[in-house]
């Protein structure tokens, strides 16, 4: 299993949960269709993208700085962001 997460995000100006849940199963099929087993997503949903001070995306940073072992540190869901199961 390849240790894999998705980042997603959306822009500001309204949260629309349907768009939010397309583009974070569309992410999902990408990496499974490209061989990789997402085990847990980041999603900075409303922000912008006019700067990299996103709160998920500075939690994937620190992460992979650290060296965090993404499959085990995040069997939980993130917050506003569903975990991610492979399908059987």
């Amino acid at each position: 299993m390849n240790d894999t997460v998705i980042y997603c995000r959306t822009a500001s100006g309204g949260v629309d949960e349907i768009a939010n849940a397309l583009q974070l199963d569309s992410l999902n099929q990408y990496g499974q269709s490209m061989g990789y087993s997402p085990s847990a997503a980041y999603c900075d949903w409303n922000e912008s993208g006019k700067t990299l001070d996103r709160p998920y995306l500075q939690k994937l940073l620190a992460d992979v700085r650290a060296g965090n072992d993404q499959a085990n540190n995040h069997k939980r869901p993130l917050p506003a962001c569903p975990e991610l199961i492979p399908p059987v």
